[in-house]
């Protein structure tokens, strides 16, 4: 993913310096796209591209144009545009709508209709190079590089983290897959709700928690466990015995035996750092809600802490300063 991003980056770039000098290339697409010997991109075939206003005599694809954009006259507009659908290409390896044919494309396009793009990592990118956001180039590398710099992935939570949604590489590295249905805190628009968090979690893999609750980073953690425990044991967790059954084993902080299981010292840690993260948001909870009087008998060096203000995090900060844990 790091490589598509520079190529994506390193394309903007390359457009962004044209386009400061007069010329649109006009006809993008990855076929217009070479690799040097570092592997960095280098746009090629200006043959019949638009130099300081002349009128190109090249067209882009059918999967690279809008019908309301002029391409006789092309502009940032048409380009990024086109942009936007080699973006798509370089993420998933065909095209916008790769299945038809050029009136479907022009319907789709004409009616501001184009591919689900929520779960790539480039695909904000991309929706704004399709409808019109950017004013220019420039803005797309800055957008691309704060993905690069995992701003934009912090909040992720893929909340199905079984051992079957992991895939290899030719060099053998794992790639965790099928973000399908994973919680973004930036869009919440797309994340799990309640039910449908439960459901496509496995039982074995499932921190037991209120029915509202969405995935989370301790719920994430948690799963990992069993992931790990899958991969090294040769089974998941409690395997063969039935979802109630399990989930008491969990609710109860019953885990199977990691005492002669390869990494079972690795293995325990989420399990019990997931449960003891969720006490420590629970108590936190209960915190929030006690008075001045309940705070100084509960914690008496409270009486040194006197804000003007009493904060629930800035209370449930200071005791755990004090205290180091509650």
């Amino acid at each position: 993913m790091r490589t598509i991003l520079r190529w994506a980056r390193q394309i903007a770039q390359a457009l962004h310096h044209i386009h400061s000098r007069g010329v649109f290339q006009v006809d993008i697409g990855t076929y217009n796209v070479l690799l040097d010997w570092n592997e960095d991109v280098k746009l090629c075939d200006f043959a019949g591209s638009s130099l300081d206003g002349s009128e190109p005599t090249v067209a882009p694809g059918a999967h690279s144009m809008h019908p309301r954009i002029s391409i006789t006259h092309p502009s940032i507009r048409s380009e990024l545009f086109a942009v936007g659908s080699m973006l798509y290409e370089i993420e998933t390896t065909y095209e916008p709508y790769n299945d038809k044919n050029d009136g479907e494309l022009e319907e789709l396009f004409g009616a501001d209709q184009y591919p689900e793009v929520a779960y790539w990592a480039l695909g904000e990118v991309i929706t704004k190079c399709w409808t019109g956001q950017y004013a220019d180039s420039g803005k797309i590398v800055i957008d691309i590089g704060q993905i690069e710099i995992g701003q934009s992935y912090r909040a992720t939570r893929h909340a199905d983290l079984r051992l079957e949604q992991w895939l290899l590489e030719e060099n053998l590295h794992p790639r965790l897959a099928d973000f399908s249905g994973s919680r973004f805190d930036e869009r919440p628009d797309l994340g799990l709700e309640s039910a449908a968090a439960a459901s496509l979690e496995c039982i074995s893999h499932r921190l037991p928690r209120d029915f509202d609750e969405d995935s989370t980073i301790i719920s994430d953690l948690f799963a990992l466990g069993s992931t790990l425990y899958e991969l090294v044991a040769g089974s998941r967790p409690y395997e063969g015995k039935k979802d109630d059954v399990i989930e008491a084993h969990f609710m109860n902080h019953e885990y199977p035996s990691t005492e002669d299981v390869l990494l079972g010292d690795i293995i325990n840690k989420p399990l019990t750092e997931a449960e003891r993260a969720k006490a420590l948001a629970e108590s936190d909870a209960k915190v929030a809600k006690m008075t001045q009087e309940e705070l100084e008998a509960m914690f008496p060096q409270y009486k040194n802490y006197k804000p003007e203000a009493v904060d629930a995090d800035e209370v449930f900060a200071w005791l755990m300063d004090e205290y180091g844990s509650i």
